[in-house]
C-alpha cells in the first residue's frame, strides 16, 4: 500500500476538489437503469438477510449441540466412575464387573 506524505495528501485533496467528480454524478435516469442499479449491491442470494439469519441459526444450533454432547460425555464419565466406585465398595466385587471397567 502506498505511503502518502502530508504534501502529497494536500495536493491530492486540491486536485479532487478541482475535479469535483460528485458534481457530475447523475445516477440512473431511465426506469431500466434504475431497476438495474437497484441490484448493484446484490452479488448473489447468499448475502441476503434470509440466508444470514439461517447461517446465524445454524451456528447457534451447532454450538448448542456441541455443548449438549460435551455435557453428555462428562455425564457418562461420572456415571461410569460412580458405577466403578459402587462395584469396588462391595465386599467382594465380581471379576466380571472389574473386567468390564478395565477393558
Amino acid at each position: 500500500m502506498r505511503a502518502w506524505t502530508d504534501e502529497q495528501k494536500q495536493k491530492q485533496r486540491e486536485a479532487i476538489r478541482k475535479w469535483a467528480p460528485w458534481s457530475k454524478s447523475t445516477g440512473p435516469r431511465t426506469d431500466a437503469g434504475k431497476k438495474k442499479s437497484s441490484q448493484n449491491a446484490l452479488k448473489h442470494g447468499m448475502r441476503s438477510r434470509y440466508w444470514r439469519d439461517i447461517r446465524s441459526y445454524l451456528y447457534a444450533q451447532r454450538r448448542y449441540r456441541r455443548f449438549v454432547e460435551a455435557y453428555l460425555r462428562s455425564f457418562k464419565k461420572r456415571k461410569a466412575a460412580n458405577e466403578l466406585l459402587r462395584t469396588f465398595s462391595q465386599k467382594r466385587p465380581f471379576s466380571a464387573d472389574i473386567c468390564r471397567f478395565m477393558g
